[in-house]
């Protein structure tokens, strides 16, 4: 992707991107199932898609910043996901007080794609979690 980018060849390196990015571990990738317009804008908008890459990559807060989080907040990662987002996941939570972590079956990346309804479930529950129960 990045020797695709330095070429001026950014279409090619959003779909190399793309395709890693929503890969699964068993295989394939969501970036193939998308509908062809998906991919289309993704492509013709590849300058913009490498670098909001670039400008995130190095980007992240500081564990001390996502520690003053208060608001409710839940880190996801999809079954199908490849395995290193599992110990990213639980390390973002572990550095947020109020974090859950919930796996969200038949999903990656692409998890809105995936499974939306499954995903709509997740975050239903973590808002109801976090509503006050009278008496409390």
């Amino acid at each position: 992707m990045e020797w695709q980018a330095r070429r001026g060849r950014y279409a090619e390196a959003t779909e190399t991107l793309l395709r890693f990015v929503y890969a699964y571990r068993d295989g394939g990738s969501a970036w193939d199932q998308f509908p062809e317009e998906w991919r289309r804008t993704a492509k013709e908008n590849g300058k913009s898609v490498i670098a909001d890459l670039e400008s995130t990559i190095l980007g992240y807060p500081r564990p001390k910043d996502l520690a003053k989080i208060t608001a409710p907040f839940v880190c996801t990662y999809g079954s199908r996901s490849p395995s290193y987002m599992r110990p990213i996941t639980r390390a973002l939570a572990r550095a947020i007080p109020t974090a859950q972590v919930r796996e969200i079956d038949g999903a990656a990346h692409a998890v809105t794609f995936d499974a939306p309804g499954k995903f709509v479930h997740v975050i239903g529950e973590a808002i109801r979690s976090s509503e006050p129960r009278p008496g409390f």
